[in-house]
């Protein structure tokens, strides 16, 4: 028994230690997509469209960072087979997803009016949207993260942040208004 642990130990070490460069590479992509599609949008857009997207970000930002349900770490620190948890999980994250969605389609002319921009009340309603696409996302990736697959997670947060800068440079070019970073 004592023969096999520091094997375990000295395989789960070589483990960290790889995905901790598959997550600094991961890092450093998806901050540099960013750099670039900021760069290429705010060449493209007026400061105004970024200043009304400021405003829809902080309506959205607000709701996400007050109504975190720590059902990913959870499912991270449990010791047992979590695969049975993660319907729960999913359907928890989809039911949250809806309610803030509602939440900030209601609130939005409140929160335009407070900022003295009524033009960002279909902006803001729009954007609540995306409190559907991301409760219906996939929380298996929990289990990624769980068994150590940053390699994987780097693909797959990779492509994201690619088709990210895709998507915004081509509804920045197609649109040259806010409509392309709510997009």
């Amino acid at each position: 028994m004592e023969a096999t642990r520091p094997v375990k130990e000295e395989f789960l070490s070589r483990k960290v230690a790889r995905g901790g460069v598959w997550i600094a590479a991961v890092r450093v992509a998806s901050r540099a997509m960013t750099v670039v599609r900021s760069v290429v949008l705010a060449r493209l857009l007026a400061p105004e469209d970024f200043g009304v997207f400021g405003i829809t970000v902080l309506g959205l930002t607000a709701l996400e960072t007050i109504s975190q349900t720590g059902f990913q770490t959870a499912l991270i620190q449990q010791g047992r087979d979590e695969r049975d948890h993660l319907d729960t999980a999913w359907t928890v994250s989809l039911f949250r997803g809806m309610i803030l969605c509602a939440v900030l389609f209601a609130a939005a002319p409140a929160i335009a009016a407070f900022f003295r921009v009524p033009q960002a009340v279909p902006l803001i309603r729009v954007m609540a949207l995306s409190f559907l696409f991301s409760g219906a996302s996939n929380v298996g990736i929990v289990l990624l993260n769980k068994e150590l697959e940053f390699k994987k997670i780097f693909y797959h947060e990779g492509l994201s942040s690619l088709v990210d800068l895709g998507t915004a440079v081509f509804l920045a070019f197609l649109y040259q208004n806010v409509w392309a970073l709510v997009g």
